[in-house]
């Protein structure tokens, strides 16, 4: 039968989302693969303090399971104590996508992993609806070994806005069914402003371009380390 995972609470989310590290993009476009599991950065945001304030504005969110628009609210406010123009209400809402997206997807992964001996095999399962994209839905019911680097690749979100999924599945679900090859590449790789829940977290940035300030609020979110259910 196919595996049944907990329900991600908005509190467990909200506190996986809480230790990414803020980093603005010039900085975070440095990074590579691993790092970007770890940072959270908002395309147009420049400041730091207005993408701090954006990242609590988030973290508070999905902790209380806030409705996108009260979430807008909230961010329209900061821009305004801010003085910042960057932002519009579409790009918030693709901000609180990817946010939440991400985080639930962390957990997804982390319990998908956990059933691996029962479940040594997954499901893609797109979004059919007008906003999808083809190469998404290109691997829908694609079929892969979980914990290999297609499944880790692919796992969503894995682009901006993705909605995707994967469900875990035994061997006998699959029968016959072709199991995708580890390299298995639809052509399309994660865009240089996204990494999906599917990277890990060893790494080590670069802050030569980060004020004193910075530099010390960073690494002391960095030596808390992230921490792993257990």
């Amino acid at each position: 039968m196919t595996a049944t995972l907990p329900i991600v609470s908005y509190e467990r989310a909200a506190k996986r989302f809480e230790k990414l590290v803020p980093l603005t993009k010039k900085a975070f476009l440095r990074r590579r693969g691993e790092a970007r599991a770890r940072a959270f950065t908002i395309a147009t945001v420049t400041r730091m303090n207005v993408l701090r304030d954006f990242k609590g504005a988030l973290a508070t969110a999905m902790r209380d399971g806030t409705p996108l628009a009260d979430f807008q609210q909230a961010a329209a406010e900061i821009a305004a104590r801010r003085g910042w123009a960057g932002t519009t209400p579409w790009h918030m809402e693709l901000v609180f996508r990817n946010a939440t997206q991400f985080s639930y997807g962390f957990y997804r992964l982390e319990e998908h992993l956990s059933v691996a001996d029962a479940y040594p095999f997954a499901e893609y399962d797109d979004v059919f609806d007008d906003r999808e994209r083809a190469h998404h839905r290109a691997l829908h019911r694609r079929i892969f070994r979980v914990g290999s680097a297609a499944y880790r690749r692919y796992y969503g979100p894995w682009e901006h806005a993705c909605r995707c999924s994967m469900t875990p599945l035994s061997e006998d679900e699959i029968g016959r069914r072709k199991i995708e090859d580890d390299n298995f590449n639809v052509g399309v790789e994660p865009g240089d402003d996204f990494e999906g829940p599917g990277y890990g977290f060893k790494w080590e940035p670069d802050l030569s371009g980060f004020t004193a300030a910075e530099r010390r609020e960073v690494e002391g979110a960095l030596a808390k380390g992230p921490r792993r259910r257990r």
